[in-house]
């Protein structure tokens, strides 16, 4: 019997990888695809499940007393 070559690639799903990295090649192959993603604007009801861009600090303190019967 003759073996009949198939141009489909082998299929490695659940076969395991083709070859091992270490968690911090990983990590460096992760680094150099990744970017940050640009600040937008959006309504408050849009802004559910989303990261903010930079932090949120009060100008007052509210309450304008101290309310906590001890820090922490």
């Amino acid at each position: 019997m003759t073996e009949i070559k198939s141009s489909v690639p082998h299929d490695v799903r659940m076969h395991g990888f083709t070859r091992r990295q270490t968690v911090q090649q990983a990590i460096a192959w992760l680094d150099a695809q990744l970017r940050t993603l640009d600040a937008e604007r959006v309504p408050l009801r849009a802004a559910a499940g989303r990261v903010l861009a930079a932090a949120v600090v009060s100008e007052i303190d509210v309450p304008g007393f101290d309310r906590a019967t001890m820090d922490g």
